[in-house]
């Protein structure tokens, strides 16, 4: 990374954390293998997602003000329309949303009548959600406020397409740190075999295994 991208960092208030190293106290084993710092790495990342999040709200808020509709709202119905409907658990974690706050989405589009509720033939528990004829329109007339209003703003940056190519890294870092945590969390959850280890080498050496006096009794 060259001086100008770094000035280019702290001007924009992000620490770059590439090349940040952890202290080592020295000593007289070998230093270790350079890797960044994680907890500088993790703020960057929640900075620069809140950063984008915002920016990205505030381009789509004029549209969605106009038809009084909010972005989790938004989400709803696009993916009911683009899907041609689903349950709530695959909505959920379709959009990223808690499944409690995405009841009360779900009901407040239902008093506008924008979505529909049907239960599953083959699971009466389930139920199945679809986008109403009013749903369906808003939705559109809601982008195509949309495409209107932001066209200006894409041309700039369509020639360099560098919101899709955004799109593609923030999906494969999301699943990246996804499939870590689910790795360490596994790691976390198995039980240390050190202890059954521990009691074979002590058998095989001809040593007994120490036992412990039951409970209420004096050892």
């Amino acid at each position: 990374m060259d001086d100008l991208q770094l000035r280019a960092d702290r001007q924009e208030g992000v620490s770059t954390t590439i090349d940040r190293e952890v202290p080592v106290s020295r000593g007289t084993h070998p230093a270790p293998a350079r890797f960044p710092d994680v907890s500088a790495l993790l703020a960057d990342v929640l900075v620069l997602a809140t950063r984008l999040q915002h920016v990205s709200q505030s381009l789509a808020g004029p549209a969605m003000r106009g038809a009084d509709v909010t972005v989790p709202q938004w989400l709803v119905l696009r993916h009911l329309r683009d899907t041609g409907g689903c349950t709530l658990t695959t909505l959920a974690a379709a959009i990223d949303h808690d499944r409690g706050g995405l009841s009360r989405t779900l009901y407040k589009l239902r008093q506008r009548q924008l979505i529909t509720p049907r239960a599953r033939r083959d699971d009466r528990r389930a139920v199945w959600l679809e986008l109403a004829p009013a749903g369906l329109a808003l939705c559109n007339a809601l982008e195509e406020a949309m495409r209107r209003q932001l066209a200006s703003v894409f041309e700039q940056v369509q020639p360099q397409n560098p919101l899709r190519q955004l799109t593609r890294t923030m999906l494969h870092a999301a699943a990246t740190l996804r499939d870590a945590a689910a790795l360490s969390e596994g790691r976390a959850r198995c039980p240390a075999p050190a202890a059954a280890g521990n009691r074979r080498h002590h058998e095989e050496r001809g040593h007994p295994r120490p036992r412990i006096p039951a409970a209420g009794r004096s050892a």
